[in-house]
């Protein structure tokens, strides 16, 4: 038997909003017409997926406003799902809040927001009502259904240098890469003060005070890090809790005049109701310009 996460009571979907052809700066969204629309990224958009399937941690690095919450948005999101994974995206941005405790919110947040989604918790955990719950503890104990079906959890740290150019303080930064660096080798090597759980180093099992073995499993969950390129020094604090943070990883180019062409002309003659103005196309000279 497992317990249920509740949803906030506004469970409703929201339905999609009218929409431009080019976006401007602002991202391209995780919504079909955003997908139809987002053009001349197909190469990097297979290579992206590809990896993140292939690999249980996986870092997309480029230069500020290239695009690459764009490239996962309309590019990538809907792949995995397709492949039964349920990916999130979630940011570290408010430090008031412990880096555990916001992914776990944001998670149930946007669990709320899909109707095909249900979230339910693992027997054995308990919620930790100071928000001080191990990472592990957090993602272990939760299970995503897409009907009968037990999809696979991906986070996705957008802007994750957010950890370390916002004013965490430095013990919180601290334990929450310790703990990612547990979850991601898939052992628990240090007892949990703060639970009173002695782990067992291999099955991330332990034992809680009252002797009753606890039952959050390892959290298998496929991790993918979006950084600007001008913050990938700060990733040396990863290092020695996560030493393969660079091997799986992707550097987000500029477009090149056959792919930038392909963004101009191709949004114009998409053909969706969300869109505010019909479909069009441009002249040669045009599109060159």
């Amino acid at each position: 038997m497992t317990a249920t996460i509740d949803r906030p009571d506004d469970t409703e979907a929201a339905s999609q909003t009218r929409s431009y052809r080019y976006p401007g700066s602002p991202p391209f969204r995780d919504q079909e017409v955003d997908r139809l629309l987002f053009k001349g990224r197909d190469h990097e958009s297979r290579t992206v997926l590809h990896s993140i399937l292939s690999s249980e941690l996986f870092l997309l690095y480029a230069v500020s406003g290239l695009g690459k919450s764009s490239l996962l948005n309309a590019g990538v999101m809907q792949e995995l799902r397709d492949r039964g994974y349920w990916p999130v995206s979630v940011r570290l941005n408010d430090p008031r809040v412990p880096p555990a405790a916001a992914i776990e919110s944001q998670i149930i947040d946007a669990a709320s927001k899909d109707p095909a989604i249900d979230l339910d918790r693992t027997p054995g955990y308990v919620p930790d009502p100071d928000h001080t719950a191990h990472l592990w503890d957090v993602l272990g104990s939760i299970e995503v259904w897409r009907g009968n079906s037990l999809e696979h959890l991906g986070v996705v740290l957008d802007q994750f240098e957010e950890l370390f150019t916002l004013e965490w303080p430095d013990e919180v930064r601290r334990r929450f890469i310790a703990e990612f660096g547990e979850v991601v080798r898939h052992s628990r090597a240090e007892a949990d003060p703060d639970q009173g759980i002695d782990v067992d180093d291999h099955t991330g099992n332990g034992t809680a005070p009252d002797g009753h073995a606890t039952l959050v499993p390892p959290p298998a969950v496929k991790f993918v890090l979006v950084v600007r390129e001008d913050a990938l020094g700060e990733l040396e604090a990863l290092s020695e809790d996560v030493p393969q943070v660079l091997q799986h990883r992707f550097r987000l180019g500029p477009l090149d005049p056959d792919q930038a062409l392909a963004a101009i002309r191709e949004p114009a003659l998409v053909a969706d109701e969300h869109l505010v103005t019909q479909r069009f196309a441009y002249s040669e000279e045009a599109a060159q310009q």
